[in-house]
């Protein structure tokens, strides 16, 4: 995607094609045909970075004397582990779910599981801590899971559901 082309502002000054209704003082109402809006998306995109994301956590970290620790994701690959088998899998884009030590997992929290537990280089998982941890990981996903659809909240594009 070219993001430099979503920051420019739009050149053309275009109406909405629908009229929209104003109030005015006396209580009538008078139909007009707004401007569209010619800005785009640079400052939508230059917040929403992982980059910027990453940058703030950093800072806040450090002011409120926290340890601000980054992994090697390329060493680390913690979506493709398998902390039961020590196998490096690669699942397509469309599996949300994995099976691990006969549990259902979902692909993201399971990454976000085996990033808690790294090892003092932070290139490789703690598998003991993985395997002593993992059970209550799996009670507290199946939990997060159950209030999701609870609530009535779908979540096609993370959960599946």
């Amino acid at each position: 995607m070219n993001f430099k082309a979503l920051q420019k502002k739009s050149k053309k000054t275009e109406r909405k094609e629908g009229a929209t209704a104003i109030k005015q003082k006396d209580g009538s109402l008078k139909m007009v045909r707004k401007y569209k809006r010619k800005k785009r998306y640079g400052h939508s995109i230059k917040n929403r970075s992982p980059g910027l994301m990453q940058a703030d956590l950093k800072t806040k970290a450090t002011q409120y004397g926290i340890p601000y620790y980054e992994i090697d994701i390329h060493q680390y690959r913690a979506s493709q582990l398998h902390h039961d088998t020590g196998e490096y899998i690669k699942p397509t884009l469309s599996e949300r779910f994995k099976t691990i030590e006969g549990c259902k997992v979902q692909r993201d929290l399971y990454s976000a599981f085996l990033i808690c537990h790294t090892d003092d280089t932070l290139t490789a998982p703690d598998f003991k801590a993985c395997h002593l941890d993992f059970p209550h990981f799996v009670k507290m996903q199946d939990t997060l899971i159950l209030n999701l659809k609870k609530c009535g909240r779908t979540m096609k594009s993370c959960f599946g559901f």
